[in-house]
C-alpha cells in the first residue's frame, strides 16, 4: 500500500483520540518529566491513561509491564511479540519530534526496527536510511460469527500435526504460523473427503495475553470457497468466548483477507509501517 500524503511534521497536533493520531495528554499524566523532555512509561495503564481508552492497540496488545516514551505529541514503546526481534513502535498526533527525541538512544535499545502508521511513513523515511519492512494493519473484534454449518472443521495438534501444516504451509512464504513450535495453539482445519488438510488457522498470543489469530491458510486450488472464512469464524468465537475480544496482523496488500475479516466484524485500530533502519 502506497503511503499517504500527510502535512509535514510541524503542522498542530490533531486533537484527535482514535486511529493512527491520538492526541498524547503528558499534563498530569504518569511518570515525571524527565531531562530529555520526554514521560516514561512504564506500565500499559500509563500507556492507556495517556492515549485514552478508544485506543485499542494501547489497552490489548502491550504487557502489563512496558519500556516506553511520551512527549505530548506521540507515544512510543519497545514491543516484542512472537518470534519477532524487539521493536519501537511510534504513534500518536506527530511522530517526529518523538522520533527526533530518542535518536540518540536508538542504537542501545536492542531493537531491530521502527514502526509508525503508515500515514506518518514520511516522518520515519526523512530521519533514518531504511533497509526493509512491509506494512500491516492490527485488527480486533469482539463480535461472534457462525462458522458455516456445512463445513465440518477438525482440532490439529501443534505437535502431532506439525509437519502436515507445514506442508500445506510450503507455497506461503508469509505463513506465520510456526507450527511445532509452541507459538501457536487451538489449532483448527478443514480435510478434503480423501483426508488431506486443506485450510487450517490457529490462535497464538499477544505479548498481553489476549488471543490473536496466526496461522491462517487456505490450500491456492481451493480459495474462494468460504474455508478461510470458516476457520477464522470458528477461531474468533472460541476466542470472544474466553477472552472476549479476538485481535489479528493482516498484511495490508491482502485484500481477499481484509474483505473475510471485515464479514466478521474485524475493525482496524492500526494501519503500521513497519521499517527495519540503520541505527549506526
Amino acid at each position: 500500500m502506497v503511503p499517504l500524503d500527510t502535512p509535514p511534521d510541524d503542522t498542530p497536533p490533531i486533537p484527535a483520540t482514535t486511529g493512527d493520531g491520538p492526541a498524547i495528554t503528558t499534563g498530569g499524566g504518569p511518570g515525571s518529566l524527565a531531562r530529555d523532555g520526554l514521560v516514561p512509561i512504564s506500565t500499559r495503564d500509563e500507556l492507556t491513561r495517556l492515549t485514552g481508552p478508544e485506543d485499542a492497540f494501547a489497552r490489548l496488545d502491550p504487557r502489563a509491564e512496558v519500556r516506553g516514551w511520551a512527549d505530548g505529541h506521540a507515544v512510543a514503546i519497545i514491543r516484542t511479540a512472537g518470534r519477532r526481534p524487539p521493536s519501537l513502535f511510534v504513534w500518536g498526533a506527530k511522530v517526529g519530534p518523538l522520533l527526533d527525541a530518542l535518536t540518540d538512544r536508538l542504537p542501545t535499545l536492542g531493537i531491530a526496527g521502527i514502526s509508525v502508521p503508515r500515514d506518518h511513513l514520511h516522518a520515519l523515511t526523512r530521519r533514518f536510511t531504511v533497509l526493509g519492512g512491509g506494512d500491516w494493519d492490527w485488527m480486533w473484534t469482539t463480535r461472534v460469527t457462525v462458522p458455516d454449518p456445512d463445513l465440518t472443521l477438525v482440532d490439529l495438534d501443534d505437535t502431532r500435526d506439525a509437519a502436515e501444516i507445514a506442508a500445506l504451509a510450503a507455497e506461503n512464504p508469509r505463513f506465520e504460523g510456526y507450527p511445532g513450535t509452541g507459538t501457536s495453539e487451538s489449532w483448527i482445519g478443514w480435510r478434503d473427503d480423501g483426508g488431506h488438510l486443506i485450510a487450517c488457522g490457529a490462535t497464538q498470543r499477544l505479548p498481553s495475553g489476549v488471543a490473536h489469530l496466526g496461522g491462517i491458510l487456505v490450500a491456492s486450488r481451493w480459495r474462494g470457497r468460504g474455508l478461510g472464512t470458516a476457520v477464522s469464524a470458528a477461531l474468533t468465537a472460541r476466542a470472544v468466548a474466553t477472552d472476549g475480544v479476538c485481535t489479528l496482523g493482516m498484511y495490508a496488500d491482502n485484500d481477499a483477507a481484509r474483505s473475510v475479516y471485515k464479514r466478521l466484524g474485524y475493525v482496524v485500530d492500526k494501519a503500521w509501517a513497519s521499517r527495519t533502519v540503520d541505527l549506526r
